[in-house]
């Protein structure tokens, strides 16, 4: 199964010869540097942990999350691979989707300048993914009693206090890191 997957990888970055495929969110370097770390990265081996995100499904079976030592990638589809730096992700979560909505669950990637969805189609799946991720990337919110402080979708409210009011989910973060009681 690893030799599979280091296969896969290796056939997914093999376009990402000086950054063509690759999307960078964050603006932090130049396309040729991240692929040039992201092809040494796997051509040693240093796949920390990946994982496709709808596993369970025929619906967009490339879709995968691989994380390395330096970037989380997000394959999307063979040839274009999203790159960010681990250093610039603050927290990932699952987030069901709503009723209706245009998916069904996303991995959301709280960074320090964006915030990044990948969408899936299995949810307790993709539960499993960002508990896995966890290993790589802390949950700073893990110790909140969600029922104490009437908060059970914790990822829909701090989204939403992400994208309007950033100053307070930075005092939030930033206090949760600290005590593990965000409130």
């Amino acid at each position: 199964m690893l030799f599979c997957t280091a296969v896969q990888l290796l056939i997914a970055m093999l376009p990402a010869k000086n950054g063509r495929n690759l999307v960078l969110p964050l603006g932090e370097t130049t396309v040729q540097a991240a692929a040039e770390i992201i092809n040494r990265e796997a051509a040693e081996g240093k796949i920390l942990y990946e994982e496709a995100m709808n596993c369970n499904t025929i619906k967009k079976y490339s879709a995968r999350i691989v994380i390395l030592p330096s970037y989380v990638l997000l394959i999307q589809e063979i040839g274009k691979i999203t790159a960010i730096p681990r250093d610039k992700i603050c927290w990932i979560c699952a987030q069901r989707g709503h009723k209706g909505g245009p998916y069904y669950v996303r991995l959301l990637i709280f960074t320090d300048k964006k915030l990044i969805g990948f969408d899936g189609n299995d949810i307790d799946h993709t539960q499993k993914i960002a508990e896995n991720i966890y290993r790589y990337i802390p949950n700073v919110f893990e110790n909140l009693d969600l029922e104490y402080y009437n908060m059970p979708d914790l990822p829909h409210i701090l989204e939403k206090l992400y994208e309007e009011n950033r100053a307070g989910f930075w005092e939030l973060y930033e206090l949760a890191k600290e005590t593990g009681r965000p409130l």
